[in-house]
């Protein structure tokens, strides 16, 4: 598998040169969404009304992603027989849960297993090629604690600048090909932390990862969460 799937159909591809033309392709993104509140489900069912073909969920699950909690704020699955689940809105052909810190402080068992089982991916990273855009989801969450010796995550001190794993820098160096000059195609990003912000920190690893890679001077678009303000940067 290489991570790789066209955009209009949502079809595995071999070659980071594939994507067939797309047009009409509806993908619609929320963050910070997985709470299972009356607020999400009315959010989700705004998402569901347009009908999209792709879903993203561009992480944090609350409070801490447990399996459970999965279940009920991801899955709509109840907890119990006095309350409800909200379950995430689906696309026509693909739906993304992309990994998140709150899910890193249980350790992902979560996302990997409960919400991996609900969208059918198999990696917390990928990308959706047409023949114009390149969508890339990027996992910043992984390493964005660090750990002690027995492999637990500090989240309460040990927080990094949210660097996305090795493997997939090599991903994007030698299956996207990200850094190629002649690949001409709009490049959009989708991570769960933030590279810039007014409002609070900034997590700069995974920017100064991507600008190795990027050639010189290459614009992209970046839609990421973790910040609760809806903002808008050029």
């Amino acid at each position: 598998a290489t991570g790789l799937f066209d955009l209009s159909s949502g079809e595995p591809l071999t070659e980071a040169s594939g994507g067939s033309p797309a047009s009409g392709v509806i993908i619609a993104a929320s963050s910070d969404w997985g709470s299972g509140t009356c607020e999400a489900k009315v959010v989700g069912g705004l998402m569901q009304q347009e009908q999209p073909h792709l879903t993203f969920h561009l992480g944090d699950v609350y409070y801490v992603g447990t399996p459970d909690e999965f279940n009920t704020n991801m899955l709509g699955i109840p907890p119990n027989d006095h309350q409800v689940g909200v379950a995430f809105p689906k696309g026509s052909h693909t739906t993304f849960f992309l990994n998140g810190n709150h899910e890193m402080i249980s350790g992902g068992t979560g996302l990997m297993v409960n919400g991996f089982g609900y969208t059918g991916q198999t990696t917390t990273y990928g990308a959706w090629l047409s023949d114009h855009w390149r969508f890339i989801a990027l996992d910043t969450a992984y390493l964005c604690y660090k750990t002690n010796e027995n492999g637990d995550r500090n989240a309460v001190t040990g927080e990094t600048e949210a660097p996305n794993p090795d493997a997939v820098i090599s991903w994007l160096k030698d299956t996207v090909l990200l850094g190629h000059e002649d690949d001409k195609r709009g490049i959009v990003l989708f991570s769960h932390h933030d590279p810039f912000s007014d409002f609070s920190k900034a997590y700069l690893a995974t920017a100064q990862q991507l600008s190795s890679i990027l050639p010189p001077n290459r614009k992209v678009v970046w839609f990421y969460g973790h910040d609760h303000e809806l903002s808008f940067y050029s």
